[in-house]
């Protein structure tokens, strides 16, 4: 039976609350079980006693810390396990490799020929094929030496095949030769492998096991080198010598996330680190129930005047320069609740990573500094005038303890030409640069175009470019804690980037089934957006030809409402239902919203010239009428009631106006609001509140009533959620909507 049934017509104020952080002011310190307990106590003590001071979390309430391994007991850094420690018998890793192939024809023989073996064309006969037709065969260490390996298989000698079943390619030799890419590991190394991961948001526990493998010729487990990390510090774990895992309990844990990283080396060498994330929440999250923020760093809120550092090639007030917005704002604004109160639980944040501190030609010939973050210079140094890595932590961890997800901008296609990666890498671009705006280049030469002559582009068919990109990507993941990618400019990239990213976000931090979402920027038309999405690719993109629908129909009046939710129904069909799209009615690339449904924007099109030079020379001033705050609350209306990830791009909560690029970049306004721009925030509060009440806005069955140019009625619904939008432009009209579709006449409306 349906049972909740909502109309959507007004809007009203409501408030929001936020939960207080929990501390405790000891720990108890106690030994591994898996150590002689004859030299240590329990024993309790405070956080400013010597012995715990690098272990103590203010955050973290009650734990159990592993205690020092002291020398005198016969550990020493960099050996193996003595028998202080009887660490049982090591368990060696298996080393192996399976392919598999389906052939469309009946095949007398399939070989693998690769740069291993020299391209033999008759190297590794494949058995088969099996009741399903598929042939196979299973590579060891002994047949693949450990690397990054090109390879085909061979048909009857004389077809050759890329493996179907593998989305990562190699480009073999100085011709780039399109190839499969097998990767085997050194299995000499240790191996972590998670067996179980379990947070339990009402007994405020998190309990974790990991099955440690040493290498394939068995040697000793290093004592110093098996720890533990939680946000930079050890946490405590037992040894089950007998099955050789490490388990982990930690109790007293407050709301948020917990990602821990387990190390282990033997004699050898040291695993690759293990990454277990793990949410304490009261209900599991997943990116279809998200509102999506983009809080542009530099524009949003200056949270720590001192890395205030304007360059001096422009004026230091304008708009292209640097205007104080930094980590730690953002951080600040998460702590007061403001992003509670919309219902924000997932935010976007600009590239973190160093850029110059110059000024540069851009659009109209203006100059500009590199504020926005897409001139990178280094792939793991953090940009200054934003903050330091513990301010990005710090923003990240306090977005987690209000249960909001973080998203980070990754400009992959280029670097700026004063980043060491362009002096030390020079094979590692796109050589004769072709400019993307000369011509056609956007469209013709998408993937080694250069977006400007100082912004050297990246040949990703180079396996060093990419793994270095990619590797960079997981350390940002890692060590920054955040939630997901929104990449930057994926159809100027191979499809071989998004897939490699893919794979190593699936390998390195999605071990414990929580999402880490890779979110595309794609500026062009459907076919081209949904060219990136898959499995084995982005989970989805931002929908941009909605948004000009959007932008026509509800700001603009050159389309009707009909033709809104018809472009919405065509998107939803196109890209299917697992494919996260982002639905949004403004961001950075494209003139604000308010200033469209104000009259005051000469065309939908960004690119312009009127609309560039208007930033300029004829800013738009925010709108008096109260008419363009209406149609902005009618298109809110219409974005978060439906399906599909929205996106409200800062300031457009409060309706700030502007023209294109830098003019829709203005500082956040967060004081002195008008009484249209009060009234708009309040009525996106309440409709970020109602969408996460009402779960048939995320998940529900589209029911369309009436669909005309003014005049808009419909339904989400689910087996036990009803959702009423009506949306009508035209005051003076009335109009009856039969709903009996939906509901019985014993159900109630609520209006919210």
């Amino acid at each position: 039976m349906k049972n909740s049934i909502l109309l959507v017509i007004a809007f009203s104020l409501t408030q929001c609350r936020s939960l207080a952080p929990i501390t405790r002011s000891d720990v108890i310190i106690v030994p591994d079980p898996g150590y002689d307990s004859g030299s240590h106590k329990d024993i309790t003590i405070g956080k400013e006693d010597v012995f715990s001071a690098d272990l103590w979390r203010e955050d973290i309430g009650d734990a159990v810390v592993q205690p020092e391994i002291f020398e005198e007991e016969g550990f020493v850094e960099d050996a193996p396990f003595d028998e202080g420690f009887e660490p049982g018998t090591p368990i060696p890793r298996q080393c192996a490799v399976t392919l598999s192939y389906k052939p469309s024809r009946p095949a007398t023989s399939i070989n693998v020929p690769a740069e291993w073996n020299n391209w033999n064309k008759d190297a590794h006969p494949m058995q088969g094929p099996d009741n399903n037709g598929y042939y196979e065969v299973t590579l060891t260490n002994n047949d693949v030496p450990p690397g990054e390996w090109g390879y085909k298989f061979l048909v009857d000698k004389t077809e050759w095949v890329f493996d179907p079943s593998n989305p990562l390619v190699k480009y073999v030799g100085s011709d780039k030769i399109e190839n499969s890419r097998l990767i085997m590991p050194d299995c000499e190394l240790p191996l972590l492998e998670l067996v179980s991961a379990k947070a339990d948001y009402s007994a405020k526990t998190i309990d974790i096991v990991v099955q440690v493998f040493t290498g394939i010729s068995s040697q000793p487990l290093v004592a110093q080198k098996m720890k533990v990390f939680l946000k930079g510090n050890e946490v405590p774990y037992s040894f089950d010598k007998t099955k050789q895992q490490i388990i982990v309990h930690l109790e007293g844990l407050e709301r948020g996330k917990y990602s821990f990283i387990f190390r282990v080396a033997n004699t050898y060498g040291e695993a690759e680190p293990l990454f277990v994330p793990l949410w304490v929440e009261e209900k599991p999250f997943s990116f279809k129930d998200a509102i999506l923020y983009f809080a542009m760093t530099d524009r949003f809120f200056d949270g720590d005047p001192t890395n205030n550092k304007p360059a001096n090639c422009i004026e230091r007030t304008s708009k292209a320069n640097f205007l104080g917005g930094d980590f730690e704002g953002i951080r600040k604004k998460i702590e007061e609740g403001y992003f509670d109160k919309l219902g924000v639980n997932a935010i976007w944040i600009s590239p973190p990573n160093d850029n110059p501190d110059g000024c540069y030609t851009g659009s109209l010939g203006r100059l500009y500094t590199a504020y926005h973050g897409y001139f990178p210079l280094e792939l793991e140094k953090v940009e200054a005038h934003f903050g330091s890595m513990e301010d990005l932590k710090a923003l990240v961890e306090t977005a987690h303890r209000h249960g909001i997800r973080v998203l980070v901008d990754l400009p992959a296609n280029h670097v700026h030409e004063e980043s060491p990666i362009w002096a030390m890498h020079k094979d590692w671009f796109n050589q004769d640069p072709i400019i993307c705006s000369d011509d056609d280049n956007w469209n013709q030469h998408p993937i080694d175009c250069w977006f400007q002559p100082y912004l050297p582009d990246l040949d990703f068919r180079n396996l060093d470019a990419l793994n270095a990109f990619t590797d960079a990507a997981i350390f940002w993941a890692v060590e920054a804690d955040i939630d997901g990618f929104r990449v930057d400019a994926v159809k100027h990239m191979i499809h071989d980037f998004s897939r490699t990213l893919r794979w190593k976000t699936k390998k390195r931090l999605e071990t414990t089934g929580v999402d880490f979402i890779l979110l595309g920027e794609t500026f062009d038309g459907r076919e081209k957006i949904k060219e990136y999405i898959g499995q084995n690719e982005l989970q989805g993109q931002f929908d941009f030809p909605l948004y000009f629908t959007i932008v026509s129909a509800f700001a603009r009046d050159e389309t009707g409402l009909d033709t809104a939710i018809s472009e919405y129904e065509a998107s939803r069909s196109f890209f299917g239902n697992d494919a996260e799209m982002s639905n949004f009615l403004g961001n950075h690339d494209v003139p604000r919203f308010i200033s469209h449904a104000a009259g005051q924007i000469p065309s939908s099109n960004p690119n312009d010239e009127r609309v560039k030079k208007m930033a300029w020379d004829n800013p738009p001033p925010l709108p008096a009428d109260t008419v363009p705050f209406s149609k902005l609350k009618m298109a809110f209306t219409f974005l978060l009631t439906l399906p599909g990830i929205p996106l409200i791009y800062y300031g457009d909560e409060v309706g700030l106006p502007g023209a294109g690029d830098p003019d829709n970049r203005r500082m956040m306004q967060f004081e002195g609001l008008s009484a249209n721009q009060e009234s708009l925030s309040q009525a996106i509060e309440i409709l970020g509140k109602t969408r996460h009440a009402h779960s048939a806005t995320r998940y529900g069955q589209l029911t369309k009533f009436v669909a005309e140019p003014s005049f808009l009625a419909y339904a989400v619904t689910t087996a036990d959620d009803v959702v009423i939008v009506i949306l009508n432009k035209d005051s003076n009209a009335t109009k009856s909507v039969n709903v009996s579709s939906v509901i019985s006449g014993s159900q109630t409306l609520t209006d919210v």
